[in-house]
């Protein structure tokens, strides 16, 4: 019985670890990608997009699913990251590197408000 309460207590904060993880990566991303564009530096700055919409493809990111699972699994139920990281998801996956993004770096990587009711910083 110990053991089986141990190993939830494992998987739940391994479910935080994982948002909190998404959080700092996506935040990260934010920062990279807008310091470029302010540079005027727009091919590393579609690089490191590219390289997060690989990743977000390649851990299942853009499957709300993945995101539910994860929430499910953790004992601090975080919905509204769930919701923010699909919309961003949903962007970086639909991203076109041939796209012109001078404007667009900043609306790609911040979560919609209307969904939230949060603050577009909170992420």
């Amino acid at each position: 019985m110990m053991l089986d309460f141990k190993g939830e207590k494992d998987v739940s904060r391994k479910a935080i670890d994982a948002f909190q993880a998404l959080v700092y990566i996506t935040n990260s991303v934010q920062t990279e990608c807008e310091g470029y564009a302010m540079l005027g530096e727009y091919e590393p700055c579609k690089e490191c997009l590219e390289e997060f919409k690989s990743f977000i493809l390649e851990n299942r990111l853009n499957e709300r699913d993945t995101l539910l699972l994860l929430n499910e699994n953790s004992s601090q139920k975080r919905i509204e990251v769930v919701d923010q990281f699909t919309d961003i998801a949903a962007r970086i996956t639909a991203f076109d590197p041939k796209a012109q993004i001078e404007y667009s770096v900043h609306n790609l990587l911040t979560a919609e408000t209307e969904h939230t009711g949060g603050d577009s910083n909170e992420q």
